[in-house]
This record gives structure tokens, C-alpha cells and sequence, in this order.
């Protein structure tokens, strides 16, 4: 979703993300392909004037060493597809190892279902859980399409874990981080910092916090279709 909502946050999750997977030997694309129109900031708008979301996308793998790596689709309306052509992306969906849906950002259309092998990586856990929980079809239907689920809560299945599961397997990962990314200078002229919170007594006695100083193929390639993620060809 780094052209569909393109702030820092989404960004950096799938930047990281990308170069994890390319730093471990595959072959990573990352694809956004939705009917969902996405947000220019420039306009402060939803449009279908798909230029600011390739334009970001495009300077943001330029960056991270993955120059050409990349396509958008709007593909309501076949309003246009960038970075490669319509039919190459359709084909790297046939042919990649994997396809990766981070953030689970990509409702599958029959083109994604392609992929020999769909990981379903969720990054916020919880609030799905309990949508299936409360037989909300959406939620399942999207977890099926999957061949495996994923997700950053690493404490699910344990004995002090109140989250249902509701029969699914969830297996455990972190969000990746590229230090490269992430400089980091030290010398004596530097103040240190640190992040402090107070706490508040509340009517029933317990404290809580309230304020605090303060991201596919044979051919060993992943793709990742908008919040998916790459091409091991992971996509």
C-alpha cells in the first residue's frame, strides 16, 4: 500500500520488508494491484490520477537498490498498470514461488490466485481475529485464499493468550529491519534521550499510562501485491 496510502509508516514497513527478503537471495518484486483508488496528498483526495502513488513507489525502490522492481495496477476499469506491462505481471503471479499479502492489504481477484503459494502476513493482530470470531465471512473467506497465515502476534496460542484462534493455524514472524536504513551517529557533542510515561490512578485504582515524550518463481523470487509483498520470486 505504499502508493495506495503513501505515508512514512507504510512505506518503511514494506521497504524493510523488501530488502530483507533481497538480502537473503530472492528475487523481490513489490506489486500494488487493487481496483481501491489511491490517495495523492498533493490533492488531499482518493483519484484515479495514478502519477504521485507511481511517482513515490518509484523513488522509494530506486532507494533501497531495487530500481525496476516494482509494478501498480489499478486494475478497475484497467485504468493502466506501471512498471511492467499488464500481461508480465500477469505473469509473474504464474510463475512466482511465493506471493506474500503484507498487511493483508490485497483482496485476491482470480489473477492473484495464480500464485502456486499465497502467505497471508498479518501485521496488526487481533481485530481480525475477533471479526472471524463473530462469523464475519469477509474476514474468513480472505484467511482461505491463503495457504498459510502469518502474523506479528507471538504470544497467540500461549496459555495467557485470550485471543481466539477460531481453528487456524497462525505462524510467528517480526516485522523485518534493514539497519542500513536506519543510520546511526555517536560522538560525546550528542545528548542522550530517553522515552518516559506518567501514569494516572484511575477510579478503579489501576494505573495507566497517558502521555510519553517521543513500517516468485523458480528463480528464487518473491512478490508482494500491495501489502503483498514480493517476488522468491516472493512476491
Amino acid at each position: 500500500m505504499m502508493g495506495r496510502c503513501p505515508y512514512g509508516g507504510q512505506t518503511w514497513l514494506y521497504l524493510n520488508w523488501l530488502r530483507g527478503l533481497a538480502a537473503n537471495g530472492h528475487e523481490v518484486w513489490y506489486v500494488e494491484d487493487d481496483t481501491l483508488w489511491p490517495y495523492d496528498p498533493e490533492q488531499n483526495t482518493p483519484t484515479d490520477d495514478c502519477r504521485y502513488a507511481v511517482r513515490h513507489i518509484n523513488q522509494c525502490m530506486d532507494r533501497i537498490g531495487l530500481s525496476g522492481r516494482w509494478a501498480f495496477r489499478l486494475a478497475e476499469g484497467r485504468v493502466g498498470c506501471w512498471g511492467m506491462a499488464w500481461d508480465e505481471l500477469d505473469e509473474l503471479y504464474r510463475t512466482c514461488d511465493a506471493l506474500l499479502n503484507i498487511v493483508g492489504g490485497t483482496r485476491l481477484r482470480p489473477v492473484h490466485l495464480a500464485a502456486k503459494y499465497r502467505v497471508y502476513v498479518e501485521t496488526d493482530p487481533v481485530t481480525a481475529e475477533l471479526r472471524l470470531d463473530a462469523g464475519d465471512e469477509f474476514t474468513r473467506n480472505a484467511y482461505a485464499e491463503h495457504h498459510a497465515v502469518v502474523t506479528y502476534g507471538e504470544n497467540y496460542g500461549a496459555k495467557d493468550c485470550g485471543v481466539p484462534l477460531c481453528g487456524l493455524t497462525f505462524h510467528k514472524t517480526r516485522q523485518p529491519i534493514d539497519l542500513d536504513l536506519w543510520p546511526a551517529a555517536f560522538g560525546n557533542s550528542l545528548r542522550p534521550s530517553a522515552t518516559t510515561a506518567r501514569k494516572a490512578a484511575t477510579s478503579s485504582g489501576a494505573a495507566t499510562p497517558t502521555a510519553g515524550a517521543s513500517t516468485t518463481s523458480g528463480r528464487n523470487s518473491s512478490t508482494c501485491p500491495a501489502g503483498r509483498s514480493s517476488r522468491s520470486r516472493w512476491r
